[in-house]
């Protein structure tokens, strides 16, 4: 599987492809390799490179931590000391990918690949590595799981209706995961799991994404999208209680949530734009006249962080990270930029 352009995380494409899919302000572009460390801060991205996953540090590469002979993609990054950790994937030489944790750059396999996995979102808590995913049952229906320290804990039966975990939050001794579960009549439902304990965000919907979870406090934020109608919304639900973000005039998505004190942002697309939302109110970061989405918000010291990817002008992602509306190209032609960690 190839990652397309028009990168659209969408049950449709999660389903048929394994393609799960970010900020911009065009105040200045800066050029790929650019520093972009600043007071004191690294600044940490996980994605692709062509067919590589790598990790960005400060707009260079840190580690390639695949070969590039077999497709694979670092998901989601977390930093903590001097450690680096990456949750992603990389196909075998069956055809089939594999959920992988990267510590500094070295392999951990959670899964066989004798079936499709991938490992979407890491948390390190403490000494535990907590990793969100899905693994496909062999049969094409994928199920939501969790590995705490590569052991594998199934977050549904796994018998009939299908499921995926997207995003993992862990606050103290409580276990948070977004990502969504099969309804009736092939819908899907924005589910988070508390626990163990699913609590379904959106009903009345054909589908619906729960992207990424955030906790603050004892309150539960969550990012995603919402379609019924034909109309999709870029959605974030606080404790449950959903908020539109746009209009449904055109498609729109979240993929990430952060909360920093009283203030929400929410990193995403709406039509062509690459969009972060605070507190509810949009800040468009391209020109809208080519493709551009952020998959990954951080927000540090007040500064703003957003990692995604825009259009090299002939139809191809780049890699791509905003630091407060600022655009620096970090990859080449076919990378992106999932996940973005501030030190």
């Amino acid at each position: 599987m190839k990652k397309i352009f028009v990168k659209i995380k969408t049950i449709t494409v999660i389903i048929a492809a394994f393609a799960v899919t970010a900020i911009s302000c065009e105040k200045k572009q800066t050029t790929p390799n650019d520093d972009i460390k600043e007071d004191g801060k690294d600044v940490y991205v996980a994605g692709s490179n062509v067919d590589n996953a790598v990790v960005w540090k400060n707009g260079s590469i840190l580690y390639t931590l695949t070969d590039g002979t077999k497709e694979a993609i670092a998901e989601s990054i977390y930093v903590i000391g001097s450690d680096v950790y990456v949750a992603g994937y990389e196909e075998n030489e069956r055809g089939n990918y594999v959920a992988k944790v990267w510590k500094n750059g070295i392999a951990t396999e959670l899964t066989d690949g004798t079936k499709n996995a991938v490992a979407e979102s890491i948390f390190v808590s403490g000494s535990d590595v907590y990793v969100a995913g899905y693994e496909e049952n062999g049969s094409g229906k994928c199920f939501a799981k969790i590995w705490k320290n590569g052991i594998a804990t199934d977050l549904t039966d796994g018998t009939s209706k299908g499921s995926f975990a997207l995003s993992i939050y862990v606050a103290g001794s409580d276990i948070y995961v977004a990502g969504m579960k099969e309804g009736d009549n092939s819908s899907y439902l924005a589910t988070v799991w508390e626990n163990g304990k699913a609590i379904t965000l959106a009903t009345s919907a054909t589908y619906a994404l729960a992207n990424s979870v955030h906790v603050s406090g004892n309150d539960v934020y969550v990012a995603g999208e919402w379609e019924n109608g034909g109309n999709s919304y870029a959605m974030v639900w606080e404790n449950g209680i959903a908020q539109k973000l746009t209009s449904g005039a055109n498609s729109a998505c979240a993929y990430s949530v952060f909360v920093s004190g009283n203030d929400v942002y929410v990193g995403g697309y709406e039509g062509k734009s690459a969009i972060v939302w605070k507190n509810g109110i949009a800040q468009k970061l391209n020109n809208s006249t080519s493709y551009a989405d952020v998959y990954s918000v951080f927000v540090s010291d007040n500064s703003v962080y957003a990692a995604g990817r825009t259009d090299n002008g002939s139809g191809r992602a780049v890699a791509t990270v905003w630091e407060n509306g600022v655009k620096q190209i970090i990859g080449t032609s076919g990378s992106f930029a999932e996940s973005i960690f501030v030190k």
